[in-house]
């Protein structure tokens, strides 16, 4: 095994998504950060993915999970989560008016965004924003096809909702499992 093979990862994130009983909670914690998102107009997106990106990392760790694990973690820390939200917004922003296509320029430093935010503890937002633009300079082809890939991934099946729960919870499992393959430490 290649850690930095794309492939391999993404054959590992497969894997982890249908392990065990990890599909379902995978599945539907991403469905309910989607429908909440939609719900309060985007303004819980970051807190949530903060949760759910929590959840994804404790099943690449081997750890049980359960439906609604990711809401459970909504509270801790949500201070934090709507910051990286901003900063998440503000980037892409500047990046389309700046480039036209400069969303793909953003995703692709902010890809490891919250994985930083989630497993480096007390890490500020503005910190989490640097290491994730540091990993994505030191791992550049790792982080376009992750980028790539889960950009795809919402091309095709985002047009559902419930292909966007899937796309959701194959692309943030995939940058967790990215991320710690780049830097054991991570998880």
């Amino acid at each position: 095994m290649n850690p930095t093979d794309p492939v391999d990862a993404l054959k590992e994130t497969l894997t982890r998504a249908t392990q065990g009983e990890n599909l379902v909670p995978l599945f539907i914690d991403g469905a309910l950060v989607l429908i909440f998102s939609a719900c309060t107009f985007s303004l819980l997106t970051g807190p949530l993915l903060l949760g759910y990106t929590e959840t994804c990392v404790r099943i690449q760790r081997g750890e049980a999970v359960a439906v609604g694990d990711s809401l459970k973690l909504l509270s801790p820390r949500f201070g934090q989560g709507v910051v990286l939200w901003i900063l998440w917004l503000i980037a892409h922003a500047l990046g389309a008016m700046a480039l036209g296509a400069g969303a793909l320029v953003a995703n692709f430093f902010l890809a490891y965004l919250f994985v930083v935010a989630v497993t480096l503890p007390g890490i500020s937002a503005v910190d989490a924003v640097k290491e994730s633009v540091r990993r994505a300079l030191a791992h550049p082809m790792e982080t376009a096809v992750l980028t790539g890939v889960a950009l795809g991934l919402h091309a095709l099946l985002g047009a559902t909702g419930i292909g966007l729960a899937a796309s959701l919870a194959f692309s943030t499992l995939l940058r967790v499992v990215m991320a710690r393959r780049l830097s054991p430490a991570v998880a």
